[in-house]
Order: C-alpha cells, then sequence, then structure tokens
C-alpha cells in the first residue's frame, strides 16, 4: 500500500476490513498472478495491495469443513491513481449480496 495515495489506502482498509469483520478470507489477483491467496492476515493482505496499477480482492467464504472446498463469494476491481481521495478506486465490483453489502459499510 505505500505506492496509494492516503485516500485509497482508507478505501482499500475499509473494504479488507469489513470483508474480514463478515468471515471472508482474501484473495489478490495482480493481473498476472495471485499475491496472496485466501488469507486471513489483515497485516499481510494490506502490504500486497498497490503494488501494480489495479488488484482484484477476492472474498473468499472458507469450507464448513475439509470435505468442502472454499467458494469465492465476491469480488470487487480497484484501480489506482484516479482520484487522490480514494473515492474512483473501485473500478469495478460482482453484483450480488455479498459483495454489495461489503461495499455499503
Amino acid at each position: 500500500m505505500e505506492y496509494l495515495t492516503t485516500g485509497e489506502q482508507k478505501a482499500v482498509r475499509k473494504i479488507v476490513k469489513t470483508a474480514r469483520a463478515s468471515g471472508f478470507l482474501i484473495s489478490i489477483w495482480e493481473g498476472e498472478d495471485w499475491a496472496i491467496r485466501r488469507s486471513d492476515n489483515e497485516a499481510e493482505i494490506l502490504k500486497a495491495l498497490g503494488s501494480t496499477g489495479q488488484d482484484r480482492i477476492d472474498f473468499v467464504r472458507p469450507p464448513a469443513d475439509q470435505s468442502e472446498k472454499p467458494t469465492r463469494a465476491g469480488w470487487v476491481l480497484l484501480v489506482y491513481g484516479n482520484n487522490p481521495d480514494g473515492s474512483e478506486v473501485v473500478a469495478d465490483a460482482r453484483d450480488n449480496e455479498v459483495t454489495n453489502l461489503i461495499l455499503s459499510q
């Protein structure tokens, strides 16, 4: 997050904290590779964001038991550099209940 503006950092931190508080794991796709896969470590997640011009955050529902697989419940696409106040950092998002709830908090 060191390359993000203060406003972008605040907006991104809010998304990550809300998703984690809702029980979701986080995966970050940087466009060519995974920076983080199914993590619950907020510090590592936040550190991995912003090293490229855009990131996709996946909200992953952890499995109820070991016989199940984790499932992607929603996502947001973050594009950096549009507005320093962070109001335009979310460029796209999955239109579903999970993502809408996370973004509305």
